[in-house]
């Protein structure tokens, strides 16, 4: 069985992080059954990491850097369902201009925390908490 953690792995412990990380390394070349332990996972704190991710991403391209840091994002910067329309950001000194930047459903699963599994829906899922 491979174990894997999604959620935010820099909320929990340093100790069990490692643990965790100890834990994927040693079972990463299993690939029949996944067990996928979402500790400190929450739905729109995923949405949110997304959006940011590819936000990250289009500005990378945009502005050929390698790196650039996060910020935070309001509802009134995205339009649409399946879609969203990026309008004008502040980054620091800089302003950047996106437009009409589209990114459908579908590609949405390369920046998932569920990205590099074979199946990214669950079979089964076991919530402890509320």
């Amino acid at each position: 069985v491979r174990i894997i953690h999604i959620g935010r792995k820099d909320h929990i412990s340093s100790s069990l992080r490692t643990k965790i990380e100890e834990a994927e390394k040693k079972t990463k070349h299993f690939d029949k059954k996944y067990l996928v332990i979402a500790l400190d996972y929450g739905g729109r704190d995923e949405i949110d990491r997304v959006i940011n991710r590819i936000m990250n991403y289009e500005l990378r391209i945009k502005n050929n850097e390698s790196k650039m840091q996060n910020f935070p994002l309001r509802p009134s910067d995205f339009e649409g369902r399946a879609e969203f329309r990026i309008k004008n950001l502040e980054i620091g000194r800089q302003k950047t201009e996106i437009r009409n930047q589209k990114t459908e459903i579908n590609n949405l699963n390369q920046y998932l925390d569920t990205k590099d599994l074979p199946q990214q829906e669950p079979d089964l899922i076991i919530r402890t908490g509320g």
